[in-house]
């Protein structure tokens, strides 16, 4: 892919899927004596770093048995246009590939176009349709 990535940038990942995680309880009782709590799990994070400066990431979150889902997608504007996009998510299936996982699923609208044609342009198909809902929050819209 010619022009694809900075001659002096650098891929890196970081991280492993991990099903386990870091649970802490959350301050005071859940609903009917039910006990929150707040887990972080891992993921992949694999990012383009050019002089120093994230401009391209994406993130794989594992799904057990076998599956990753590829999430938060970017590239700073100002490096859009270059590949960069094709040239993460090409190293995002490459690792799924190395990890031997059975799937890697993406999530995006039609709408996002420029997302939407790299999806399909690198053999991602539509097999679901999903309805996404929205709520804001805060005391200026709590009413909406």
């Amino acid at each position: 892919m010619s022009g694809a990535c900075p001659s002096d940038g650098e891929t890196t990942a970081v991280g492993r899927p991990s099903d386990a995680g870091t649970a802490a309880p959350c301050p005071g009782p859940g609903p009917d004596g039910f006990q929150f709590q707040v887990e972080e799990l891992h993921c992949l994070l694999v990012r383009i770093v050019h002089e120093g400066r994230e401009v391209a990431r994406a993130q794989l979150h594992y799904h057990p048995p076998g599956a990753l889902d590829v999430a938060d997608l970017f590239v700073a504007p100002e490096y859009r246009g270059r590949g960069l996009a094709r040239a993460v998510l090409s190293y995002c299936l490459r690792l799924a590939e190395d990890l031997g996982v059975g799937a890697v699923t993406a999530h995006t609208s039609p709408l996002n176009l420029p997302a939407y044609n790299l999806f399909r342009s690198m053999g991602f198909h539509t097999c679901q349709a999903e309805e996404h809902l929205e709520r804001r929050v805060g005391r200026h819209h709590a009413h909406e």
